[in-house]
């Protein structure tokens, strides 16, 4: 969880705001960027399971370090501001930031996965060992109005 909100660079962060109800990412879906929570509240569903995720938290950044489809799907569950990193900016901050590591260090254990795998490589390499340049299907609805 990042403590402070984003890391620095806040110029590259696209707002977008959903209403209660959005499904941000389908699951099986492609995942082109990383969604931090400026506010409000998400829930994460997959196999079964659900997960809260609130201020200062952050998904997408699991399939995209994996190089696997969403796995979850991911719904607001109240209306949020979320800052929204494409996949090239979101692994070159990685490569720099200790505290963007940090966090995903932290949400990799928080969802129970081996944080040292989910990072393997991906701080020395500013495109997230190749991930950046992989072309696939668009990103689900980005644009910042009202949904």
């Amino acid at each position: 969880m990042l403590t402070s909100g984003p890391p620095a660079n806040k110029g590259r962060f696209k707002p977008r705001y959903v209403n209660a109800g959005k499904v941000i990412l389908r699951k099986d879906g492609a995942v082109k960027s990383v969604f931090f929570i400026a506010s409000g509240a998400v829930e994460l569903e997959s196999a079964g399971r659900a997960c809260r995720l609130g201020r200062g938290e952050m998904f997408g950044q699991v399939a995209i370090l994996t190089k696997n489809a969403c796995r979850a799907e991911v719904r607001a569950i109240v209306p949020s501001m979320l800052l929204v990193l494409d996949m090239t900016r979101f692994c070159s901050l990685l490569a720099k930031s200790v505290a963007l590591q940090d966090a995903v260090r932290a949400s990799a254990v928080q969802r129970g996965i081996d944080p040292d795998v989910l990072l393997m490589g991906s701080t020395k390499d500013t495109q997230c060992n190749g991930q950046a340049s992989t072309s696939g299907a668009a990103q689900p609805d980005q644009d910042s109005s009202t949904t």
